[in-house]
């Protein structure tokens, strides 16, 4: 039998626990939910709005954020912050010394890890700041695995949790609904 050569074209992923194995984790353990709003979905585009909420449900950092970009009209449709709703609001020069500890001291639950994860990084290289990605948990794709699905909304899932709060696209609303979906994900109670 002649010997096959090893393709080179496919390459091999370390295993990760499931989203929802990593999520149960942190259980017992102190975390942040997420959620951010941007100038836009592009390579360039920046943060115009954090939030993070811890465990609990209290908000640990909320802030607007002045871009050194324009805001897209995409999204001022999506989210309803503009040029005006940022002006006064620190750079994220300014306010990174205070999101960086957060992030670096307790692990983040986040509807889009991905997304907010690229819009963090995105925003550090903006102002040539250091960035040490988080450990940061995926809640979609921890509902997608409880439920069998392919694709899922933040506002499909607060609806079948039967959370009380909708969101909004705006970070802080978004935040704690992110909150809400990570403990009832975790199996842990919540005050309606």
């Amino acid at each position: 039998m002649p010997l096959v050569p090893p393709r080179r074209d496919l390459v091999l992923l370390p295993l990760m626990p499931p989203a929802l194995d990593a999520l149960h984790d942190l259980t017992d353990a102190p975390w942040l939910a997420l959620d951010t709003e941007t100038t836009g979905l592009g390579p360039y585009d920046e943060i115009i709005e954090i939030a993070l909420v811890n465990s609990q449900g209290r908000v640990a950092l909320h802030s607007l954020v002045a871009p050194s970009r324009p805001i897209t009209a995409k999204s001022t449709a999506l989210h309803g912050l503009d040029a005006e709703a940022v002006t006064g609001a620190p750079t994220w020069r300014q306010l990174y010394p205070r999101i960086a500890p957060l992030l670096r001291s307790t692990p983040i639950v986040a509807w889009n890890a991905a997304f907010d994860l690229r819009l963090l990084r995105q925003s550090c290289a903006r102002y040539h700041l250091p960035f040490t990605a988080p450990r940061i948990l995926c809640l979609r794709a921890a509902y997608r695995e409880r439920h069998s699905l392919t694709t899922a909304t933040l506002q499909a899932a607060s609806l079948a949790l039967g959370l009380p709060v909708r969101p909004t696209h705006r970070a802080l609303p978004d935040a704690q609904v992110a909150q809400l979906a990570a403990r009832v994900l975790m199996g842990l109670p919540f005050e309606r």
